[in-house]
C-alpha cells in the first residue's frame, strides 16, 4: 500500500457495482468521536453506502452481534482482488 494509493473521500466517493447500494473499501478514520485528543486516525474496512451518503463500520458486541456504526472517513481505497480458488 502507497501513499499515492489513497484517495480523498472529499474529492471522490467510491461507486458499487451496478445493482448494489454499497461498496466495502479499506479506509483511514478519522472521526473525533472514536479517537482520543491527539491520537491519529486509523486504518479499517468500512462500507460506504452510495444511497445514504454515509460511511459505517462494523462492530462486533460481547453478545457476538453486529451492528453498523457511522463514522468520519478522510481517504479510501479499493479493496484487493479475492484470490482464486485452485
Amino acid at each position: 500500500m502507497r501513499q499515492d494509493d489513497w484517495i480523498s473521500a472529499n474529492e471522490r466517493l467510491p461507486k458499487p457495482s451496478s445493482g448494489c447500494s454499497c461498496v466495502v473499501v479499506l479506509v483511514t478514520v478519522n472521526d473525533p468521536s472514536l479517537l482520543r485528543d491527539g491520537e491519529p486516525a486509523f486504518i479499517d474496512i468500512a462500507t460506504y453506502w452510495r444511497d445514504r451518503g454515509i460511511w459505517t463500520i462494523s462492530c462486533r458486541s460481547a453478545d457476538r452481534s453486529v451492528s453498523d456504526f457511522p463514522v468520519q472517513v478522510s481517504h479510501w481505497m479499493p479493496l484487493p482482488a479475492p484470490p482464486t480458488v485452485d
